[in-house]
């Protein structure tokens, strides 16, 4: 299953209140885990983890952890 920003609004408006952000926190630790522990460009992460865009999936992972993928990879490198 591709995540597209139509189906993941759809589901936050169907799941939580207000349409506030929120995804599974599997998927989120996957996003977590491939950043940390691999060296994948993030286009591949994006992929794998379901998103139809590298881009979609920066703007998303910037909105759930309020920091950048930039960020987060140089912490545990």
């Amino acid at each position: 299953m591709q995540v597209t920003r139509i189906s993941t609004d759809e589901r936050q408006k169907e799941t939580t209140p207000h349409g506030t952000d929120a995804f599974p926190a599997a998927l989120s630790r996957m996003w977590l885990a491939l950043l940390r522990d691999t060296n994948l460009p993030v286009a591949q992460i994006a992929e794998q983890t379901g998103f139809g865009s590298a881009g979609y999936f920066i703007k998303t992972f910037g909105r759930q952890l309020k920091v950048t993928l930039l960020r987060y990879r140089r912490n545990f490198q």
